[in-house]
């Protein structure tokens, strides 16, 4: 790791509830110390000295985590599976819940593991109410089945299943409840609280929360409980300081469609705290003050924190994105076409449409009737693995000459052309001060057929690049486009029209503040036989689902 003899070690991000970056000086022994005892990714976290500024808002270390599982595995799994229902209404017989085959947890976490899942997310309660485990306070359960005798309990063979396999416990605990009379009363949040604190306590460690924003429609005479938000928060962070809130939480945020499609122009960032669908904002509002008024209507108007000279505004924080959806055309397995999972060329898409555009990618399986993922989903999702896999394995631009029309300070070897294509994390090139626009340009030696890229940005400083576009160097000599786009951040991954070059390169054209990239990849995808692959369209790809419009 490169180091000075001191070293500014930002503050990954804004605290929830907090009203900005705390910058903190520590001795360069100190946070290599503390970097070491952490790993690479976090060696990284460091501003070194005479080096590009880090850019609020920035990662937490928790989301900064996040960014890195890329990927999560998604399980629906309650009375649903059994009635062939989207939504079950509350009032289903526990009984119909009668999976019947044995250890089938141990089967959902081998398929994660072996296709390199590292958390799985799990409804121990969806909307209908029903848990998976015996709680002891609701009837509603698998205590109230004649499954194993009543006495069967999901999510402590899950939790076993998911620890011995070295795989992160995520839970969905659905705050809408179809079926508990207190839904809509503050016993309710009183008695979602109690089924949290028992999730954290008897079924972890764990990793991370998922929270659904869905809450009824308008014919729901209890559609609009003020859910506890911060309450909630609050008990995860006590048992589960280092796990992740997403989706409704104050980590991590939905990409708005259930499609799995990540937005083309990604900026991971959110005002804080902003509105739920229950209409409630999750605790005090941080505020900055900028911009003198010089005018006395402007100047009476602004009176927050009692400086009328300048005017308040919400300050923004970090934001990560998962893209979830269903490997099926809904949430949970019924019977029948809908049941049938998506195509390769379907579930590729997938890819370049959620990882590819720096979300974490959020895929759901869902088992049968027995209990066990049924074995078309288990291949399709194999055989995704498998071409993903294949596409990426070889980066065509290792070992290319790689120059740099700008570069930070005099030719400073930390933050060279050449740090963009080491294929670490930990180091990457940086722009000119107080540029936004740079070139970098590839030769590969000879020609080679690409139609794939790939860049990164070490977002742990800040995400920057706000344009930029992929060009090669044509038999005519002319610079030729490949693809031009907006944002890069944690990770951007392009399909194009195959071309065969031998000099590629990377235009900057706008930003935020000096670019810094840390990874720039060619590849050959041999699958994707379209002459101009199109991106996954959200409107053009039926779910199945009922959530999007509850949200």
């Amino acid at each position: 790791m490169q180091g000075t003899n001191q070293a500014h070690v930002m503050r990954r991000g804004l605290r929830w509830l907090g009203v900005g970056v705390t910058a903190v000086v520590l001795t360069a022994s100190a946070a290599m110390s503390a970097a070491a005892e952490r790993g690479e990714v976090w060696d990284i976290i460091r501003q070194l000295e005479n080096g590009p500024p880090a850019v609020s808002p920035l990662p937490t270390d928790v989301q900064l985590k996040y960014h890195h599982l890329e990927k999560q595995m998604f399980i629906h799994f309650t009375v649903n599976n059994f009635t062939g229902q989207e939504w079950g209404d509350g009032n289903e017989d526990p009984n119909v819940f009668a999976p019947t085959s044995q250890n089938f947890c141990q089967q959902w976490v081998r398929v994660a593991k072996e296709n390199g899942f590292k958390v799985i997310s799990l409804t121990a309660k969806h909307h209908d109410g029903f848990c998976l485990w015996p709680s002891p306070h609701t009837d509603h359960s698998v205590k109230s089945t004649k499954w194993a005798d009543g006495k069967g309990d999901i999510l402590r063979e899950f939790s076993d299943a998911c620890n011995k396999q070295g795989i992160g416990i995520n839970y969905y605990l659905s705050p809408w409840d179809r079926h508990d009379k207190r839904y809509g009363t503050e016993a309710y949040n009183d008695y979602f609280t109690d089924q949290l604190v028992e999730l954290m306590t008897e079924y972890g460690p764990v990793a991370g929360f998922w929270f659904d924003g869905a809450f009824g429609g308008s014919k729901d005479s209890r559609n609009m409980s003020p859910f506890d938000w911060p309450g909630y928060y609050k008990v995860i962070r006590r048992y589960a300081p280092a796990a992740f809130i997403e989706m409704m939480g104050p980590d991590v945020g939905g990409v708005g469609n259930e499609a799995g499609v990540g937005r083309e122009e990604n900026w991971c960032f959110e005002s804080s705290p902003y509105k739920t669908p229950s209409r409630v904002r999750r605790g005090k509002l941080p505020v900055a003050y900028i911009g003198h008024t010089y005018d006395k209507g402007a100047a009476a108007g602004v009176v927050a924190g009692g400086q009328p000279s300048y005017k308040a505004v919400e300050l923004l924080r970090y934001m990560p994105r998962e893209a979830n959806t269903s490997i099926l055309r809904g949430w949970f397995w019924r019977r029948g076409p809908r049941s049938q999972p998506k195509s390769p060329q379907q579930l590729r898409d997938l890819h370049f449409a959620s990882i590819g555009r720096g979300c974490t990618m959020m895929l759901n399986l869902s088992p049968d009737k027995t209990g066990r993922f049924p074995e078309d989903q288990v291949a399709a999702l194999k055989q995704l693995t498998d071409e993903i896999d294949t596409i990426f394995a070889v980066n065509l631009a290792e070992g290319a000459t790689i120059t740099a029309d700008k570069s930070w300070g005099d030719a400073d070897p930390r933050f060279s052309a050449e740090k963009a294509l080491d294929g670490r994390q930990a180091t990457y090139w940086a722009g000119q001060d107080q540029e936004v626009t740079a070139t970098l340009t590839l030769d590969l030696g000879k020609k080679k057929s690409v139609n794939v890229f790939e860049l990164r940005e070490p977002v742990q400083m800040g995400q920057r690049v706000g344009a930029h576009r992929m060009e090669y160097l044509d038999d005519s000599g002319k610079w030729s486009a490949l693809h031009a786009s907006k944002t890069i951040g944690y990770r951007r991954q392009i399909r194009f029209p195959a071309v065969t070059a031998q000099k590629f390169r990377l235009v900057i054209e706008d930003g935020r503040t000096t670019p810094l990239i840390s990874g720039i990849g060619l590849y050959w995808n041999p699958y994707d036989k379209r002459t101009n692959p199109k991106d996954y369209i959200p409107s053009k790809t039926e779910t199945g689902t009922r959530e999007e419009g509850a949200i």
